[in-house]
């Protein structure tokens, strides 16, 4: 009986003070439900108990392999990667990879799941008039060897496919990427013979019709996905009404710019699920599930109501069919991303609430310190600043030993079309000039506000892992996020307070006093959030020994980015 009060006190304590909204399901459980096993992180055997946890998980469908641009773990990207042109040998290291494969589609089949295979196409390094491979080589873009209009290339590229199907006959469904994942798509304003002056609306769909026609014969109960990546928004809806409408239908990301757990369903996502549902076609809305998301990596943030709520949100959408995880699930490590949208699947009627306190209850008289730090990691995503530039990611890969030069909001580009057009105006930052104080501004107080949220749930967390020890490497985790983002506000505020007190050298007159002690204090809290240690400890002694030398040669604005923190360093040139 104590124990049932304590666990209605601890409802009614999380419940009174929750100010997310409370959401549910509007419409019937989404149909199609794929997971993948591991992630580029984390590599995880295909074994009967893990495939069986993704099964038991309410997923009914899984993907075959991570299909990241790298390959992690040796995992497969393309066609090439796992078959062959009949008539020509095979690569010793695909003929390696295929009893592994057909192993998985045992294993996913034994579970009673579907199977899909991802991969790019056409594959962006090979050259379709000679055969040859050159693998990142800026030769690739001159012809360019990836011209859908080419028909060598188109040839080469149904040509794996056939084999694929005579290969692997039990998978169900295939997702092909046309850009990115080591595919390309020609310019119209290039120089290509078959492209030139052609838009990529008119070329594109038609290479779509020929891989659909070889996958699916005219008509088996094998489907097609295509994932419009790295086209702008205005190609997507010119291409969706020419698409086959039999055993064919679109997997998008929750929004035009990422797969983003704190921002899902914008304006595009609802757009491309009305053009599909009008034109006959289904769409899946594609997410990350899991504590280690590509926007945290290699860190795991535990968030659980951004998880349910990135599904319930795509889910809702008139159009969408089905949910996929984007990033990948980690099945039996305790994931709460995870077993919150486990227990989603398995109780589609609940509330965001009901299924946290479900999937909490484990923990028992520490459930309340669960749900608070829960909370506090979704706040602190929620406001991190993942807009202002794609590099705001991999935050576990940045040094808190920022750059000495004045801070910028460093910013990521590509020469696609999204990027050229949709994403430059999804993102603040796309280049890497010198910003207006209001923009480093505002990026300095979220950092802040979220770096004040993750100190929070470091601090639950702290007290939690002497209780349950899986709450020792979300403390180490915390704790980086944490520090990474007081290093990016702080880099950010000393370059502002440093950018005034030169206007007072400039201007011969004293520099002013409380911005003196406010760069005293700055460079104090930089030292202690590096825990004592790099060149910040002599920057500030440099200060306390001669401040206005201090200002006239440090934390000056520059033309020149030299990456010294690394790439993902997103304050320092």
């Amino acid at each position: 009986m104590a124990l049932d009060m304590r666990r209605l006190l601890c409802l009614l304590a999380f419940l009174g003070s929750t100010t997310f909204a409370q959401t549910k399901l509007t419409g019937p459980p989404p149909q199609i439900r794929i997971a993948i096993i591991g992630n580029p992180v984390t590599a995880v055997e295909w074994n009967d108990e893990s495939v069986k946890a993704i099964a038991d998980a309410g997923y009914n469908a899984v993907q075959l392999n991570i299909a990241w641009g790298g390959r992690p773990h040796g995992e497969p990207l393309n066609l090439r990667d796992v078959v062959g042109i009949p008539g020509q040998p095979l690569d010793a290291k695909v003929k390696a990879r295929q009893p592994q494969f057909h192993e998985r589609i045992r294993l996913a089949k034994k579970c009673g799941l579907k199977t899909l295979f991802h991969f790019g196409s056409p594959y962006m390094w090979r050259d379709p008039d000679t055969g040859e491979v050159k693998w990142n080589s800026p030769e690739a873009f001159k012809k360019p060897f990836f011209d859908v209009g080419n028909p060598k290339l188109v040839e080469y590229e149904t040509g794996l496919l056939k084999e694929f199907r005579r290969e692997f006959p039990e998978v169900d469904d295939i997702l092909v990427y046309t850009y990115d994942q080591d595919a390309w798509q020609a310019w119209q304003f290039g120089s290509s013979a078959y492209s030139r002056g052609v838009p990529l609306h008119e070329r594109l769909p038609v290479y779509l019709k020929q891989l659909q026609q070889v996958w699916t014969h005219g008509g088996s109960d094998h489907r097609m996905w295509w994932e419009p990546w790295e086209l702008s928004a205005g190609q997507i809806y010119k291409i969706i009404p020419q698409l086959p409408k039999d055993n064919f239908g679109m997997i998008i990301h929750c929004n035009i710019a990422e797969a983003q757990i704190a921002k899902p369903v914008d304006l595009w996502f609802k757009n491309v699920a009305r053009l599909c549902q009008q034109n006959g076609l289904p769409v899946i809305g594609e997410g990350a599930f899991g504590e280690v998301t590509e926007e945290t990596q290699d860190l795991a943030i535990p968030c659980p109501r951004l998880a349910d709520q990135q599904y319930l949100t795509m889910a809702n959408v008139p159009g969408v069919v089905g949910i996929k995880e984007y990033f990948g699930c980690i099945p039996l490590s305790g994931d709460l991303n995870f077993a919150m949208v486990r227990a989603r699947q398995l109780h589609s009627e609940a509330s965001t609430d009901e299924l946290l306190q479900q999937i909490t209850a484990k923990f028992g008289a520490q459930q309340a310190n669960v749900l608070k730090l829960c909370d506090e990691m979704t706040e602190a995503m929620l406001i991190y600043p993942w807009e202002a530039s794609w590099m705001f990611r991999l935050t576990s890969h940045a040094s808190t030993d920022h750059g000495w030069s004045a801070a910028v909001i460093r910013g990521q580009m590509a020469d696609t079309p999204s990027w050229n057009a949709t994403r430059r105006a999804k993102f603040m930052k796309t280049n890497d000039q010198n910003d207006h104080p209001d923009l480093l501004e505002d990026v300095q107080l979220r950092c802040e506000v979220a770096a004040d949220h993750f100190a929070k749930g470091l601090e639950i967390s702290r007290k939690l892992e002497k209780s349950d020890p899986k709450f020792a490497q979300t403390t180490k985790d915390i704790d980086i996020f944490l520090r990474v983002a007081r290093s990016f506000a702080l880099h950010i505020r000393e370059t502002l307070v440093a950018r005034m007190l030169r206007e007072d050298l400039e201007q011969k007159k004293p520099m002013e006093e409380k911005l003196v002690a406010e760069m005293k204090k700055l460079l104090a809290d930089d030292v202690e959030n590096q825990h004592g240690k790099g060149r910040v400890v002599e920057k500030q002694a440099e200060f306390e020994k001669d401040p206005e030398k201090f200002i006239r040669s440090e934390l000056v604005p520059t033309d020149k980015t030299i990456g010294e923190r690394g790439i993902w360093s997103v304050t320092t040139r």
